[in-house]
């Protein structure tokens, strides 16, 4: 999968208050979830369970897949392309 190198996270250490950048390769499994250090002092940013990072990896591949139907329709309309893609939850309808 070419967007494992993609920066997923941005995240502050609430211990040593480093900055860093993280992706889904610097997750470690560890007591049945997938945990994320800080890559200054080891403190844990993060912990998710393996479906939720099942989650990401889809939508990981869904952006690699659709992006360049994107790019194109958009290249159609003659507009430019948003420069920021966000995820979130879809709302269910009641």
């Amino acid at each position: 999968m070419k967007g494992w190198d993609i920066v997923l996270f941005s995240l502050m250490c609430s211990k040593c208050l480093h900055e860093g950048k993280y992706n889904i390769t610097r997750l470690v499994e560890a007591n049945d979830y997938w945990r994320l250090f800080c890559e200054n002092c080891n403190h844990e940013l993060l912990a998710v369970s393996p479906s939720e990072r099942e989650k990401i990896i889809q939508g990981i591949a869904l952006t690699e897949k659709y992006v360049p139907d994107i790019l194109n329709a958009y290249k159609c309309l003659d507009k430019d392309t948003p420069s920021k893609i966000e995820f979130s939850r879809i709302k269910e309808e009641d």
